[in-house]
């Protein structure tokens, strides 16, 4: 299989370096294309991978096709591509936000088989959580390589496109409110008188281990937190101050603000 990337943003970045970490896909399988020579030439130079200047270069080379721009691109980057996709049905992947499956497929004016796919941000530490959902025209052999492609990231999950804006809002953006708490830990712990850069190693191992206790344990967050709690204890006391100030409220309200966003950006 030849990947054909379109974009040479972060995102691309990312996704090269974990199937290539990964042995996904060897460096010939892979070509990218950008308006942006200084950034071709860092692909080219960094990872060893061909590069092209025109995108219906990618498009003639590749078996699957990933457009890693940004949404206002995304229009006249498909007019250029259209007629080559077309002819030959090849599966194209939209990593854009905010860009349905029927608003690609209006773009390309025909029925071909489209895969929306969101990844977050820690794919660049291959720990990803990735939504994957495609149209009725991609066949079970595609969709395994496109799945298998984003596995080198991290996790991926199929997802109902009527739920890609609850999975941002949980995953695509959430891993903000994470920095966000562990920032706000790090300040507590500075404080009361912790060194805020060793406080926030110990904050984020801490986030770490307790998303790992859950995934491997799997054990209910709550079933957990009561194994943590002991009767008038130091965390019940602190557990307590959080639901007393909103805590879970705070962030139903946030992820509420998030998806009410995303759906706001595609109407």
């Amino acid at each position: 299989m030849k990947l054909g990337i379109i974009g040479a943003g972060n995102m691309a970045t990312a996704i090269i370096h974990g199937l290539l970490h990964e042995n996904i896909l060897d460096r010939n399988q892979i070509m990218i294309s950008d308006r942006n020579l200084d950034r071709l030439l860092h692909f080219q130079t960094k990872y060893d991978v061909d590069i092209a200047n025109h995108n219906i270069a990618v498009t003639e080379f590749a078996d699957i096709i990933l457009l890693a721009v940004k949404p206002l691109h995304l229009a006249s980057v498909i007019d250029e591509i259209r007629d080559h996709i077309i002819q030959t049905n090849k599966t194209v992947i939209s990593i854009a936000a905010g860009v349905s499956l029927a608003d690609l497929q209006s773009l390309f004016s025909a029925n071909i088989p489209i895969v929306r796919v969101m990844p977050n941000i820690n794919a660049t530490v291959f720990a990803a959580t990735t939504a994957i959902c495609p149209n009725k025209w991609v066949d079970d052999v595609n969709l395994a390589a496109v799945t298998n492609l984003f596995s080198a990231l991290g996790e991926t999950y199929a997802i109902g496109e009527e739920h890609m804006s609850t999975f941002i809002a949980i995953a695509g953006s959430a891993p903000a409110y994470a920095y966000l708490f562990v920032d706000a830990l790090a300040q507590a712990a500075l404080k009361n008188g912790l060194p805020k850069d060793q406080a926030i190693a110990i904050a984020s191992q801490t986030l770490l281990g307790s998303a790992k206790m859950i995934l491997e344990t799997q054990k209910h967050p709550r079933v957990l937190m009561d194994q943590v709690s002991s009767p008038g204890g130091t965390t019940i006391a602190a557990i307590a101050s959080l639901e007393a100030d909103g805590f879970v409220s705070t962030i139903l309200n946030a992820v509420d603000a998030c998806i009410e966003k995303d759906q706001k950006l595609q109407s």
